[in-house]
């Protein structure tokens, strides 16, 4: 008996342990959203001219998309540290500051989005940008949505609905933005 209790308790701690705190989520949050933010000037510079600096690995088309890279790489680790999370795992104070970096999230995402399609044209009238910049933006997507589905499973009531509410503002950015690199 000592020892399935023991065990039990193990199991209890292991999954206690299995993901991290409200304060690690934000600061996490938080350095994704400064990298995101670091990626909004060099996607204002994206133009006609600059774009032939993406074959030599170099230029802001090549800073965006390694950028892209870095922000995916990112959202997936962070996303991964709430493995074991369920709903209400987060409440309270703890679930208004999660929303509240939620929604800033949302916002820089929205305003990197922004910022490609203002420079829709290019892709059409290059179309090796295109394919690259399509994948990048694909895969930021998904590792978006993942994340911020895993977070807002962890929330629970109007919390929820206001981090999807926040989040599903940028869905569609993200499906325009692929759609005019495919043109």
């Amino acid at each position: 008996m000592r020892f399935s209790l023991n065990f039990v308790l193990l199991g209890a701690a292991s999954v206690a342990n299995a993901f991290i705190s409200p304060s690690q989520l934000i600061r996490g949050i938080d350095d994704l959203i400064h990298k995101t933010e670091d990626l909004i000037k060099p996607a204002g510079q994206l133009s006609i001219s600059n774009a032939p600096s993406l074959i030599l690995g170099s230029g802001p088309f090549f800073e965006v998309i390694t950028g892209l890279r870095d922000v995916t790489r990112l959202t997936t680790d962070i996303g991964g540290s709430l493995s074991g999370a369920t709903k209400g795992t987060f409440e309270g104070k703890d679930g208004d500051q999660i929303v509240a970096s939620v929604k800033k999230l949302s916002d820089t995402f929205g305003n990197l989005l922004d910022a490609f399609l203002e420079k829709a044209d290019i892709f059409g009238e290059i179309p090796f940008v295109g394919a690259p910049f399509r994948i990048a933006i694909a895969l930021t997507k998904h590792a978006f949505q993942e994340f911020t589905g895993t977070i807002i499973d962890t929330l629970s009531g109007q919390q929820a609905n206001d981090a999807r509410s926040s989040v599903q503002s940028v869905d569609g950015k993200f499906s325009r933005t692929i759609t005019i690199t495919e043109n």
